[in-house]
């Protein structure tokens, strides 16, 4: 459920950079910038966690009850880690570095605004 956040916010942050694009609004890259660096925290601080490829555990009680669980895939956010952990870290900084540009863009855009009313 963690990867789908990740993918809806990414989805979400890009439609955003297209509004304050199209529309020259400091909000929409305000909005986009916001996500973006909740992404990048959120994979730098918890790591990338999915269903892909996880294993099913299914334990028989009796003849009657069955327990099927669906574990987790987890990778952790760690430069000295597997490959693995080194692009999840890698993808979270750039996540925010990507919402610190949008930062400047929406500074940018604001600024320009103002100007054009004044």
């Amino acid at each position: 459920m963690l990867d789908m956040f990740f993918y809806i916010g990414t989805i979400l942050g890009f439609i955003f950079f297209i509004i304050g694009q199209k529309l020259f609004s400091a909000w929409g890259y305000f909005i986009a910038l916001v996500i973006f660096i909740v992404i990048g925290i959120g994979l730098v601080s918890t790591g990338w966690e999915t269903y892909d490829n996880s294993p099913i555990l299914i334990n028989d009680f009796n003849a009657n009850a069955t327990q099927i669980t669906f574990q987790t895939t987890t990778y952790d956010a760690n430069i000295s880690g597997t490959a693995s952990n080194q692009m999840v870290y890698v993808i979270g900084h750039f996540y925010i570095i990507l919402g610190l540009v949008f930062t400047f863009l929406a500074m940018k855009t604001a600024s320009d605004n103002k100007e054009a009313i004044a």
